[in-house]
């Protein structure tokens, strides 16, 4: 499994041994292939966005890599991102009292 780090530098995931390796055969990463990894991760199909290749003039290698684990962070492994319901927190009334238990 590729990995990236913040510097566009590559390196090798071998989850059979929970490792990561330097040893790897794209040992740097351009801002298009990125770019690709991500919009064809499932991170990208779970959240349903994509990073646009159109910003590649405009943002350096950082800028791309760092905006790009901002999107992922948001996703939870084995989690879909769409909700089905909302969770509220209820808030007193301004004005209301809020009684406690005599014991």
């Amino acid at each position: 499994m590729d990995i990236v780090d913040a510097t566009g530098e590559g390196w090798a995931f071998h989850p059979d041994l929970m490792a990561v390796s330097p040893l790897t055969l794209k040992k740097r990463w351009k801002k298009i292939d990125v770019i690709r990894l991500f919009n064809e991760s499932n991170n990208s199909l779970r959240i349903r966005t994509f990073y646009p290749e159109a910003y590649i003039p405009r943002r350096s290698l950082a800028r791309i890599i760092a905006e790009i684990g901002a999107l992922t962070a948001q996703v939870q492994p084995g989690k879909p991102q769409l909700r089905t319901g909302t969770c509220v927190a209820r808030r007193p009334v301004p004005g209301s009292v809020r009684r406690l238990s005599s014991r």
